[in-house]
């Protein structure tokens, strides 16, 4: 793992517009981006026209345009967020009526024994939004969990809060979007 403070270095430099550290970013935290894609892919049904590598270049280019990234942790969900709305994206140009139409399908059991059912990563997208309304460090925690993979303890210092927290806040948020997401199946 790179260091993180050379990536926050990197960062700052990056933010003032540095494009040769934006680069060196991207091929310092490539590995882990790339995990992370091929992390958020594998929860998707049926065969995916997204490939990886276009997924870690789309989420990246998205992310070159984000500015004040603090730390890698930061990175890494603000990572997080750019792959989810590439996902998003790719989802509704699939989903739309001139392409036929269908659901593309993640599943949370990695994170939540409780909703291991796939689910429609557009409706999954839009309880998050509505989660983040409600209760933003919740919503920080689904993203920094699931959709970034971080660590209990590297969400509880990124968020600046114990570990028990994390975990106590992590169930509810994961419950609350389980029972959304059940209601949305409902006729």
């Amino acid at each position: 793992m790179p260091d993180s403070r050379e990536i926050t270095r990197l960062l700052r430099q990056m933010d003032e517009g540095n494009d040769m550290a934006r680069d060196r970013v991207f091929v310092l935290l490539q590995k882990e981006l790339y995990a992370l894609a091929v992390k958020a892919m594998s929860r998707e049904r049926g065969h995916h026209t997204l490939q990886p590598t276009a997924l870690v270049n789309e989420a990246f280019l998205k992310l070159a345009q984000k500015g004040d990234v603090k730390n890698r942790i930061h990175f890494m969900a603000v990572a997080a967020n750019a792959i989810r709305q590439v996902l998003c994206d790719h989802a509704r140009r699939k989903n739309a009526v001139r392409h036929g139409g269908g659901l593309q399908q993640v599943s949370l059991h990695d994170r939540a024994e409780h909703m291991s059912s796939p689910v429609d990563l557009l409706a999954l997208n839009d309880e998050l939004v509505k989660l983040k309304s409600l209760d933003s460090r919740q919503h920080t925690i689904v993203e920094l969990r699931f959709f970034a993979g971080l660590t209990l303890e590297e969400v509880a210092e990124y968020l600046g809060i114990s570990i028990s927290m994390v975990r106590k806040e992590q169930v509810k948020a994961m419950s609350w979007l389980s029972a959304r997401m059940d209601a949305g199946k409902s006729p």
